[in-house]
């Protein structure tokens, strides 16, 4: 059995699978090159300080699979405060490079080069499981003698379980406690989840 050592973990066995809204913890592994896992920057600085936190991958997966038909045709004007949208994506459904998607808002200017990432997971009936591909093998990750590894899976899962989520976070620019985060399938963009978490800014103006 080869495992990938990932690094130190002073955590319990139960934290190591545990998938999480944090996308430095969510795209850890998954930046081997050749597995079509490649993330983007994952700095905590783009997530939420306090108060509402995004949802967990599992709802996300879950509003974005299960109930495209309330996808609103445009996102809604004026303030957004604690607040998502399911929102129809398809006109980025066509752009091959992520970095020229628009998910546009009319809520200010929002600080550039925030990380999307691209996150790999198991479905287990529902319930979203962290994996990475490794020479052509998925894996989970475990700890084993105290250090976070991930292991070869023994039956390798199908192809319609594996689910591919691509998250774009970012933070206001007048405002650093204001973010934002859309979420799409990969496989099936034509939906977007939009989540504000924070009090919007009073001062707003269109932002691409």
């Amino acid at each position: 059995m080869s495992v990938v050592i990932e690094e130190p973990f002073s955590g319990s066995v139960e934290d190591a699978g545990r998938s999480s809204s944090r996308p430095q913890d969510a795209d850890a592994g998954n930046r081997q090159q050749g597995d079509g896992n490649q993330g983007g920057n994952t700095d905590i600085d783009f997530l939420p300080r306090r108060g509402k936190m995004f949802k967990m991958i599992d709802e996300v997966y879950s509003l974005l699979r299960h109930h495209p038909g309330n996808a609103l045709e445009e996102l809604p004007r004026g303030p957004k405060s604690n607040v998502h949208y399911l929102v129809a994506n398809t006109g980025n459904c066509q752009l091959q490079d992520t970095t020229k998607r628009a998910f546009w808002d009319d809520c200010g200017v929002w600080q550039s080069g925030g990380p999307v990432c691209k996150r790999t997971f198991i479905n287990n009936d529902g319930h979203l499981s962290d994996t990475k591909a490794v020479n052509g093998k998925y894996c989970i990750r475990k700890v084993i003698e105290k250090r976070r590894v991930w292991v070869p899976i023994g039956v390798q899962p199908t192809a319609d379980r594996v689910v591919v989520i691509r998250q774009m976070y970012a933070v206001h620019k007048s405002c650093s406690n204001y973010r934002k985060r859309v979420s799409w399938i990969e496989s099936e963009p034509s939906v977007a989840l939009y989540e504000y978490c924070g009090t919007a800014p009073t001062t707003q103006c269109q932002n691409y």
